[in-house]
């Protein structure tokens, strides 16, 4: 697994920068093929494989498909009939061995990197990352952050996922999924730090962290600077709402932990308050300017 992992990583760029934020990449390259041929294989074959009947097929037809990819295109047309099966790899679980030290309901998720690793492929191509399609991918995603058993490589692929989805409006306040954030994300951010953990190495605490504040400060640039992404004051509202839950469910752990992911904390819970006093500004300027005038105001 983690040599075909390594093979589907496409030349992208993960990294928490010096101010602690999250850079996915658009452009990519795809990696040098390897010293063994492809055998003459095509992206059309390579769609029939991940079209196939057997899992054996499709696991192959992925493999090759990274290492022909050259375009945007040839990713689009990867994404649209391989996304189920990577799907299906996310999910996968198989049953720990006697006498594990992981928790029994965690399960061994063998595939997890190789999903991560192709869905964050994905969601380098701003297009592919508004997709509907990708949205069943979320909460599978979003365990590598706090069942302790991710790989420090599957929790960055992890987050770059992530915040390619949580940074869609529709996609933050969907009945379906939009508590991920206020939820999910959160419980790794208000978990005891690693002591091992740095901004160079970082941990699922860190990363969590990083994340919240990452897609705060994408949603406090929504709405004054494009009006047009938010498209009413009800989503607006929306947003801003779930924005508050999210830091409402932060806040007990920035009141209570004393690690060296305090500030870290306290930056993402400043984030998503101001980030939500922004939607809810835009909310209500939207809606003065909706609501028709009543005539002249009385004298005074």
């Amino acid at each position: 697994a983690a040599g075909l992992s390594s093979a589907l990583k496409m030349k992208r760029e993960f990294h928490v920068t010096s101010h602690h934020g999250i850079e996915s990449a658009a452009a990519w390259r795809p990696l040098p093929l390897p010293k063994w041929t492809t055998g003459g294989a095509s992206i059309e074959q390579c769609e029939a494989l991940l079209q196939a009947t057997t899992d054996e097929q499709r696991f192959v037809g992925l493999l090759l498909a990274t290492k022909l990819m050259r375009s945007a295109d040839d990713l689009r047309r990867i994404f649209n009939v391989a996304l189920p099966f990577v799907r299906r790899l996310l999910a996968t679980t198989t049953p720990l061995p006697a006498g594990d030290d992981h928790a029994p309901s965690a399960g061994h998720k063998p595939f997890r990197g190789v999903a991560l690793s192709v869905l964050a492929s994905f969601c380098a191509d701003p297009d592919l990352a508004a997709r509907p399609e990708l949205r069943p991918c979320g909460p599978s995603a979003a365990a590598a952050l706090v069942d302790g058993a991710a790989t420090a490589v599957e929790l960055q692929d992890c987050v770059s996922v992530l915040f390619a989805l949580l940074r869609q409006p529709e996609w933050l306040v969907s009945p379906l999924h939009g508590r991920l954030l206020s939820v999910t994300v959160v419980a790794a951010a208000g978990k005891v730090a690693d002591e091992s953990a740095s901004w160079e190495h970082p941990d699922a605490v860190t990363l969590a962290c990083t994340l919240i504040e990452r897609v705060s400060e994408a949603y406090a640039a929504i709405a004054p600077e494009a009006p047009a992404e938010v498209t009413s004051a009800v989503d607006a509202i929306a947003i801003g709402e779930e924005l508050l839950a999210a830091a409402g469910a932060l806040a007990p752990a920035v009141g209570t932990l004393r690690d060296a992911l305090s500030f870290a904390r306290l930056r993402a819970l400043r984030a998503l308050v101001e980030s939500a006093a922004v939607q809810l500004e835009a909310a209500a300027a939207d809606a003065a300017v909706a609501t028709p005038s009543t005539g002249s105001s009385p004298a005074i």
